[in-house]
């Protein structure tokens, strides 16, 4: 099972899904790393309660590279509440609180991050961003 985790999250640095910019986003935010130097930039499309769309782009590990594909993966087409609830237990999950069993299957191949706690911060880069874009968005 680590095998196939670890092939995953490989697969998803190589080849991030939503990996772009969009040209009209209605949010957009960079947020850094600076225990490691990752660096994301996140661009929403929200319209009324629903996330139609979303990409980023990004410098760093392996890690935050393919925790942001895959958020990206997840979060697309649903609705902002239940945005926030996978993201609270994702977060949660990375710290070892949650079990990983109520999340999608390819997001368990971060279950075991708390196992080397530098590493959460770059599994929860992307996290964090997308809440804080949502929210301040929600804020204008």
């Amino acid at each position: 099972m680590n095998e196939l985790y670890q092939n995953l999250i490989l697969d998803h640095n190589k080849n991030p899904k939503n990996y772009g910019s969009i040209l009209v986003p209605t949010h957009t935010i960079v947020e850094f790393n600076p225990f490691c130097g990752d660096e994301i930039k996140i661009y929403l499309i929200i319209k009324g309660v629903i996330m139609q769309d979303i990409k980023f782009e990004s410098c760093g590990c392996a890690i935050s590279k393919a925790s942001a594909s895959l958020m990206c993966e997840e979060v697309k087409s649903k609705k902002i509440s239940d945005i926030f609830a996978l993201i609270e237990m994702f977060l949660s999950m990375l710290s070892g609180n949650t079990k990983s069993s109520s999340l999608n299957f390819k997001l368990n191949a971060f279950s075991n991050i708390n196992k080397y706690p530098n590493r959460i911060k770059c599994a929860s880069l992307a996290w964090h961003a997308l809440q804080k874009a949502i929210e301040e968005g929600q804020l204008k």
